[in-house]
């Protein structure tokens, strides 16, 4: 019977307490931490401890800020996709309004329809190829660096606590 006492008057105190701080103003969400993932703590410059609080609220900023840089990408996408679309409608008019003419000299009008699918592989392909060797070079960089730090973590000898 004393057990159970003593337990009841524990968790009353303890019930207490909560009462009186949450009515003073004490928030539990200023006192539980939260570990931020770390690359969004890298990537963001957020600290890697935050209270709950805190947590939310730099969620909902990083959150806002990729949701805005995301719909202003779709919109350049959409954008050139329709610069893509407009340029490639001229191009084939005015192959339909040449065509006749040149249909007529024999060996241009069916030169210019083989060379034309031929020509547009090329076209291009420089920028295309650099932008795929810089992201290679990037990926390979990082994924060096990556290495290194998983050595550096793996060779720490361990932490030792001693009281």
């Amino acid at each position: 019977m004393d057990a159970t006492k003593t337990a009841v008057v524990v968790f009353a105190s303890i019930m207490g307490a909560v009462t009186i701080g949450s009515l003073s103003g004490c928030d539990l969400g200023d006192v539980i931490k939260v570990k931020t993932p770390s690359g969004i703590a890298r990537t963001e410059g957020i600290a890697r401890n935050l209270t709950l609080n805190e947590a939310q609220h730099e969620y909902e900023l990083v959150h806002a800020a990729k949701m805005a840089n995301l719909e202003e990408w779709r919109g350049r996408i959409d954008r050139g996709a329709e610069l893509q679309g407009m340029l490639s409608q001229l191009a084939l008019d005015g192959l339909n309004t040449l065509g006749p003419s040149v249909a007529g000299v024999p060996v241009v009008g069916p030169a210019l329809v083989g060379a034309l699918p031929i020509a547009s592989f090329f076209f291009g392909q420089g920028r295309l190829r650099k932008q795929k060797e810089a992201s290679y070079n990037a990926g390979l960089t990082e994924g060096g660096q990556q290495a290194v730090r998983a050595v550096a973590e793996a060779t720490k000898p361990p932490t030792v606590i001693t009281t």
